[in-house]
């Protein structure tokens, strides 16, 4: 039989992979020809704090958690809005934008799920068709 919160702590330590794993897969779309020396610190020492954070998250620190949804929330704040210009000028950042900000929304969503669990069982006859 299969606990309901383990199903959803399991996705939500996928999302985070997933999440860390695309920011991973981003970096040479990233890092451009003409950066400068300070970019491309700023950028690596951002992929070094992602990597500390996530797991941190996945070793269980509630503290990070919280930090990790925050910024994942702030990174579809940020990106979400220019998608559409985006689109019009940029195909393929789109593309890397669009599934950065879906990964980042899984990651809320799994993180949600436990708290939306049901509070009474459908197959209990005790509360079906109003608790009679």
């Amino acid at each position: 039989m299969m606990v309901p919160g383990r199903a959803s702590s399991r996705l939500a330590q996928a999302s985070v992979v997933a999440v860390w794993l695309w920011s991973m897969v981003e970096l040479p779309a990233e890092l451009t020809v003409d950066a400068s020396i300070v970019q491309t610190f700023a950028l690596a020492f951002s992929k070094i704090c992602l990597t500390m954070l996530a797991y941190a998250v996945l070793t269980g620190r509630s503290y990070a958690r919280r930090i990790f949804l925050f910024v994942c929330w702030l990174s579809i704040l940020a990106i979400a809005p220019d998608l559409t210009l985006q689109f019009r000028v940029d195909r393929t950042g789109f593309y890397l934008s669009a599934i950065e900000c879906a990964l980042k929304g899984l990651a809320i969503i799994a993180f949600a799920l436990p708290s939306l669990e049901y509070k009474v069982r459908f197959d209990d006859p005790a509360h079906a068709e109003g608790g009679r």
